[in-house]
């Protein structure tokens, strides 16, 4: 973030991503070590929350919204909102639940993954759209982070090897990236899993249990 505020953009967006393979491996790297807690809980909320609820926020206006309008600073107040509120649900509601296949609403680093590469694209030379565009982006991504639509866990289709889900997700990444270009790969990748990663099924029965991280 504070790469962000000092116009050092590429590194803000390389932090970000780094954050991003961390959250996914450290609550595997603590049911390893046996180290899981309370305390561990809340810690990842807090870290998630910044670095993929603010940093994001600060990261999009720097590189889309340069003139700082009152509507971009409230949308982009208003995701950093909703990535609080869906955290809060999770540390609210994850300790009397199991985990399950999916997760209820856009997991917080996919929603941050999207901004970061509609960021990235930007930036590099492949806008995607004008300003009401990436309004709109950061609206949808707050919007469904704070959804009750159900999406797959990956780890859990790759752990149950699902191929067809794995396939189809991937091939399209795959045809995106060659079609569109290298820029906006990390766009892409997390746009495939936002429209294409909702647990139909699930969403057709009543949902024994939630997992919202």
């Amino acid at each position: 973030m504070a790469y962000a505020l000092q116009h050092c953009i590429g590194c803000a967006m390389l932090c970000i991503v780094i954050a991003m393979v961390c959250d996914f491996f450290d609550g595997k790297v603590a049911r390893w070590f046996n180290a899981v807690s309370e305390t561990g809980m809340y810690l990842d909320a807090i870290s998630d929350f910044v670095s993929f609820g603010v940093a994001p926020a600060v990261l999009w206006i720097a590189v889309n919204q340069p003139g700082r309008t009152p509507v971009a600073l409230f949308v982009a107040c208003m995701y950093v909102l909703c990535g609080f509120y869906r955290l809060f649900r999770y540390v609210r509601t994850h300790k009397d639940t199991k985990e399950t296949a999916s997760f209820t609403g856009l997991p917080i680093p996919a929603a941050a993954g999207i901004i970061v590469g509609y960021s990235i694209a930007s930036y590099y030379g492949k806008p995607v759209g004008g300003s009401f565009f990436s309004l709109s982006l950061l609206v949808t991504a707050a919007f469904l982070m704070v959804s009750r639509l159900p999406y797959y866990h990956f780890g859990y289709l790759i752990a149950q090897k699902d191929r067809r889900k794995l396939a189809v997700l991937l091939g399209v990444c795959g045809i995106g990236i060659v079609y569109f270009g290298a820029a906006l790969s990390v766009f892409i990748i997390f746009m495939t899993y936002t429209l294409g990663g909702i647990n139909w099924q699930r969403l057709r029965e009543e949902p024994e249990v939630e997992l919202v991280k």
